[in-house]
């Protein structure tokens, strides 16, 4: 659905009050000659079909709305152009968290995560003042619910604590499906396997 004649397109459904909205045009140069290439620009209308930002919306290089493009307690992930990092806005558009990480997902159960900016690979958890409350971690990590984040990596260094299980807020196991010694990251997976943790890739 085109929002307004505008070329605004609905995404998906309604979050926060909020439904993300898309729209694209060719990318120019400084001097308005054609690039090859298309800008996406997203915007977010209320429930009686207002645009919440002016006619432009927000660049976005991620059209990815479960990174972040989605209202979720209160806040949304934007885009500095200038900086290339990911940060936290309301719905009046004012920043809440700086942009300063290389990836950022929407806040769930009260916690966001998000990659620090020159630590790839390092998952951690911000509080809504940008506060780190958990992390690093490692290995693969999803977002809270009722308190708990589903975590499967080492808790420890090295090959002698590794977990698949539950984590609480502070980082510690909650539900424990697997957690032991394993000589190597292949005697791990296949363990999960056997195990029936995870499904054989």
């Amino acid at each position: 659905t085109s929002i307004d004649g505008q070329g605004w397109t609905a995404l998906e459904g309604i979050h926060d009050g909020y439904i993300a909205v898309l729209r694209q045009e060719r990318a120019v140069d400084d001097h308005g000659y054609y690039t090859g290439g298309i800008n996406f620009y997203i915007n977010y209308v209320d429930l009686e079909g207002n645009l919440l930002w002016d006619e432009g919306g927000l660049f976005t290089p991620d059209l990815s709305l479960d990174e972040g493009g989605n209202f979720s307690e209160g806040l949304v992930v934007f885009y500095d152009g200038e900086t290339g990092l990911f940060g936290y806005q309301d719905a009046s558009g004012q920043i809440i968290i700086p942009a300063r990480y290389s990836v950022a997902r929407p806040f769930r159960d009260g916690l966001a995560r998000v990659e620090l900016a020159g630590q790839d690979n390092d998952w951690y958890f911000i509080d809504r003042t940008g506060a780190v409350v958990l992390g690093p971690l490692h290995a693969n990590v999803g977002d809270f619910s009722n308190g708990l984040v589903p975590y499967q990596g080492y808790l420890g260094e090295g090959y002698d604590d590794y977990f698949a299980g539950y984590l609480d807020k502070e980082g510690q196991p909650a539900i424990t499906i697997f957690r032991g010694s394993v000589s190597s990251d292949y005697n791990r997976d296949a363990y999960l396997v056997s195990a029936g943790v995870v499904e054989d890739c």
